[in-house]
């Protein structure tokens, strides 16, 4: 597992989602962070369970930016997923995510829940191949 770099509070954003993503996703599932994607860009958190890698945009308020992350990641895994503290998440962010086929994680301090299921994307092999690389060794 390799350390995040976020800012303090995106931080604790983060940490909370991690301590609880076996909960949600199965104990079997694999974490790794900022994990460079497309082009100059990190996914904050790749979960890996099942064969699959679910992509995890996390953001404190800007979930207009989430969704644009998170819709290039579908290019990269096989579900994409914006998290949000439980209390900001507004209709307008879900409305968006399921048109673009993105999942909603609400997050609070004793779990997280999807609320929203990611539709499955095709993502590109090669892009997803080196991601999955992060898992390697």
């Amino acid at each position: 597992m390799n350390k995040p770099n976020f800012s303090e509070a995106e931080s604790e954003l983060v940490r909370t989602i991690a301590s609880h993503v076996r909960r949600e996703f199965g104990r079997t599932a694999e974490i790794a962070f900022e994990v460079p994607s497309h082009g100059r860009a990190r996914t904050d958190l790749v979960v890996a369970i099942g064969g699959e890698l679910l992509g995890i945009e996390a953001k404190i308020r800007q979930w207009r930016r989430a969704v644009g992350q998170a819709i290039l990641n579908r290019y990269c895994v096989e579900r994409s997923y914006v998290a949000m503290w439980r209390l900001t998440i507004r209709p307008h962010l879900l409305e968006e995510a399921e048109f673009y086929g993105l999942g909603v994680i609400a997050v609070d301090s004793r779990r997280i829940e999807v609320v929203l299921a990611a539709d499955l994307s095709a993502p590109d092999p090669a892009v997803r191949s080196r991601i999955a690389s992060a898992f390697a060794g």
